[in-house]
């Protein structure tokens, strides 16, 4: 047995025997690549690695080591003596996404391509010894977080519950795969590492849980808020004989700090309301603002002061003055001058130096505030502040732009206002969604 078989990682094995996010949490890798092919059929090992030569001369990479070959079950496994961020770049260039790596011994190009050609991946992992090169633990392995995301539903009507086991099983599977729900747009997201690696996904959906999805841009989970004062009333009477709806409430709507979120308070002195029936004030507001009044986005960081208000012996109820608190909410609400909040995501962009020009143009162009840059050997690091709907699609662009290699990562800083003509595109859209529903 060949002694660079015996370097085979223990997590490889558990993301073989279907743990991979145990093997994510307690193992990692450095340049030894395992990657599965982008479709089905796969090429000739013959013409990925004649296209891989090429990419590899194009590169300016000539004179190092490398040897791919093909599995029985169709998956690509490299070999290379370079920088491990090398052939991601060339690999990402003809199709490929890489999945996992680790380094070992310079194998025998003869022996190693004969040894992997004749067995499966899981053959090849679990029929031999494993362990790190020195004989030590491997340490953790650290996985590249998502970079583009896409929200997901079934072709077919009933599909729903077949989606959401498959994508569950995928993510099992594939580490770098996240699936989640998202309660406040009501879309399921798939996110990975690009473009390809989802079309992957969705390819193994479709061909092993049966499922054929499409696919939309996500929608981004904006804020409604005011910008102004203003004293509304919501009334709610209803009495044609019998017991009836009686509720009256008097509210004024301001803006608070961003960030405050709700701020409610009762300045009624005497018995205009009685105590029990403010509080269904407050939650007829509450519940209203949940739901949003301008375009279907909660509201947030708003003041409302309730300042006095009617009620009827017989007739008033915990009802009447809930609607009427929604009533009031939303003409106030209205009349305060109602705006968007968008989410504001940090990014650290990381290119080659001679594309810094031509990030730091395409990031003005979407809205983003340039926060610093600093060198990385060889690579510049730009840190940003961007809205996340003008990142949607940032991971294709930024792949463009770098040849693929440019990298970045992101996560969310804080809400801030949407330029207005903006929002007004959007507050149009769900007002004509609104009214054609009702």
């Amino acid at each position: 047995m060949p002694n660079y078989l015996k370097l085979i990682p223990e997590w490889l094995f558990e993301v073989i025997r279907g743990n991979p996010r145990r093997a994510a949490r307690r193992h990692s890798t450095t340049p030894f690549l395992v990657i599965g092919h982008r479709g089905s059929p796969c090429f000739e090992i013959e013409n990925t690695m004649a296209s891989f030569q090429r990419a590899v001369e194009q590169d300016g990479a000539n004179g190092l080591e490398f040897d791919l070959c093909l599995t029985k079950d169709e998956q690509i496994v490299l070999w290379h003596d370079w920088d491990p961020d090398e052939p991601k770049v060339l690999l990402r260039a003809l199709g490929f996404e890489p999945v996992v790596s680790y380094c070992p011994c310079p194998p025998d190009g003869g022996e190693f391509r004969k040894s992997i050609c004749e067995l499966t991946l899981a053959e090849f992992c679990t029929h031999f010894c494993y362990g790190a090169k020195d004989g030590g633990p491997v340490p953790t392995l650290d996985l590249p977080p998502p970079a583009y995301s896409l929200a997901i539903t079934p072709k077919a009507r009933g599909d729903e519950e077949k989606i959401s086991s498959g994508l569950a099983r995928l993510a099992e599977e594939d580490p770098t795969l996240h699936v989640e729900r998202v309660e406040e747009t009501k879309q399921l997201i798939i996110a990975g590492l690009g473009d390809v690696h989802l079309d992957v996904t969705l390819e193994k959906l479709k061909r092993k849980y049966g499922v054929d999805a499409t696919t939309q841009t996500p929608r981004v989970a904006y804020r409604e808020t005011v910008s102004g004062h203003s004293r509304a009333e919501g009334r709610h009477v209803k009495q044609s004989g019998g017991h009836g709806q009686y509720g009256i409430c008097v509210i004024e709507v301001a803006p608070t700090k961003r960030g405050e979120g709700f701020v409610w308070e009762d300045k009624i002195f005497g018995g205009a309301i009685p105590q029990n029936f403010r509080a269904s004030v407050q939650k007829g507001i509450v519940d209203n603002m949940a739901k949003g009044v301008v375009a279907g986005y909660p509201m947030v960081d708003v003041k409302v002061t309730l300042v006095d208000g009617k009620y009827h012996q017989v007739d008033s109820n915990d009802m009447a003055f809930q609607i009427a608190g929604s009533v009031a909410i939303r003409k106030g609400a209205l009349d305060a001058g109602p705006v968007l909040l968008e989410p504001i995501v940090e990014a650290s962009i990381k290119v080659p130096e001679k594309n810094l020009g031509d990030i730091m143009s395409d990031v003005n162009g979407r809205r983003g505030k340039i926060m610093g840059t600093e060198p990385d050997d060889g690579y510049q690091l730009v840190h940003v502040n961007v809205p996340e709907s003008e990142m949607l699609r940032f991971a294709l662009d930024l792949r463009s732009i770098t040849q693929g290699r440019g990298s970045y990562t992101k996560k969310f800083s804080h809400y801030d206002e949407m330029p207005a003509h903006l929002a007004k595109t959007i507050i149009e859209e769900f007002q004509k969604q609104h009214e054609a529903a009702s």
